[in-house]
């Protein structure tokens, strides 16, 4: 029966050697060289030195140089730098206070501009410096952002409330705040009354208002719109402000007869700083009565007038505009303008007597006006052959006849008949000598 040694090999000797290990390569060791320097000769087959024979891995093992990772883990990448955490801030920083105090007092200096500078560079350096602070930076930014815009608004507001102004000019930021009840003349409305103060007559820009019913230096009459895209100089601005007023004189005192003669048109203008400051331009129209204080109010329109009172009015205003165009110099050196003119007045008269004759009167008027629109169409004949007229006789002539009517009688008892004042001036005609020359004489018309 075989023992137990020659279970494990003759003679108690071990079993053979496996064919393969993995603790030494299987290839023949290299002779040692005299030279430790020297470069070892790869074997033959190609294989480096201390590698193992592909042929001699059994399957299952990796190939030397690693271990396969598991499905679902990583490749180890090394170890990442680690650095330690902040720790609490050290303190507020001085640009964050800086800032926040100019941003408080920014409206002063334009300190507002270094709210802003510094509070900037402190949002950059408080987290590399890791300190407080950050709330400050942004609210001195902020206030710096809003003084400017505050500044702005306020100076609007006091550019609208306080636009000052002057006599024949004015400043809209010139001198604020006069005696109590003192406006700017270019508050001043149609049908206010006002007194001047006591300073540079040539420079008004503040006035105080007065009831109409007493004594006053001047009333307003209307704005007028003058100018274009830029200042168009003083005399141009003088010259459209004049034509302007005189424009709407009509339309605030329709009664022109009832105008003082002493009675001049005024009017208030911006000089050229003004202009610059303005969005808006106008002139505003005023009656003045020289060195003369005037009482009580000379407007006459729809809104102080009866229904009578404004039909006659209007009626007469068509021939009174014409009149005021007559020509100067002599009608033997203009015959053809004053056959224009002529013509101008004889329209107009017609116009008259249409108006007059289609409106209603009541009894106290009817016969006044009746006697009126008779002597007005005598009158028109002559004016009609003036203007047809081919000799500068027949033109004088005509001229001459036409300027006696109306009578001023009928004219006093029309107006007594509808309430109006008596009449403190006339319309006037410079009638032409027989040789051509203007008279001194001047009729009412």
């Amino acid at each position: 029966m075989p023992s137990d040694e020659d279970a494990d090999g003759q003679g108690g000797q071990p079993g053979p050697a496996p064919a393969f290990s993995l603790d030494k390569p299987a290839v023949a060791p290299q002779p040692a060289s005299d030279d430790p320097w020297a470069v070892r000769t790869p074997p033959p087959g190609g294989e480096q030195l201390g590698a193992v024979p592909a042929d001699s891995i059994p399957a299952g093992y990796p190939a030397p140089g690693g271990y396969p990772v598991a499905p679902g883990y990583p490749q180890p990448a090394g170890y990442p730098y680690w650095q330690a955490p902040p720790g609490p801030p050290t303190g507020y920083n001085g640009y964050a206070i800086t800032s926040l105090v100019t941003g408080l007092l920014g409206i002063a200096c334009f300190l507002w501009v270094a709210a802003i500078a510094f509070g900037i560079a402190a949002l950059r350096q408080i987290p590399q410096r890791n300190q407080k602070g950050r709330g400050m930076a942004i609210a001195g930014i902020v206030a710096g952002v809003v003084w400017p815009v505050v500044g702005v608004v306020l100076t609007a507001g006091l550019l609208i409330a306080h636009p000052g102004t002057g006599s024949h000019r004015f400043d809209p930021l010139g001198p604020a705040g006069g005696p109590a009840g003192s406006v700017s003349v270019f508050e001043l409305r149609p049908g206010d009354c006002f007194d001047r103060l006591d300073h540079d007559p040539t420079s008004v820009t503040q006035v105080t208002t007065q009831p109409c019913s007493l004594a006053h230096d001047g009333e307003v009459f209307g704005s007028a719109a003058i100018g274009s895209v830029g200042y168009p100089g003083k005399a141009e601005l003088i010259k459209q402000a004049d034509k302007g007023c005189a424009d709407l004189v009509d339309s605030y005192a329709m009664d022109r007869e009832a105008l003082p003669d002493s009675v001049d048109l005024h009017f208030f203008y911006p000089d050229e700083t003004s202009w610059k400051q303005l969005d808006v331009h106008t002139a505003t129209c005023i009656f003045v009565s020289g060195d003369a204080r005037l009482t009580g109010s000379l407007r006459r329109d729809g809104s102080t007038l009866t229904g009578e009172q404004l039909a006659y009015l209007q009626a007469l205003h068509h021939v009174e505009i014409a009149l005021d165009k007559q020509p100067d110099g002599r009608v033997s050196d203009h015959p053809q303008a004053y056959r224009a003119w002529a013509e101008l007045v004889a329209d107009g008269l017609a116009e008259e007597i249409r108006q007059l004759s289609e409106a209603s009167w009541s009894h106290g008027s009817a016969d006044p006006v009746a006697g009126l629109l008779a002597d007005l169409r005598q009158s028109l004949p002559h004016w009609q052959s003036a203007y047809r007229s081919t000799d500068n006789a027949t033109l004088i002539a005509e001229i001459g006849e036409a300027i006696d009517h109306p009578d001023d009688a009928l004219t006093k008892a029309v107006r007594a008949g509808l309430g109006l004042p008596p009449a403190v001036t006339t319309h006037t005609v410079r009638p032409a000598d027989p040789s051509g020359s203007p008279s001194s004489e001047a009729k009412p018309v």
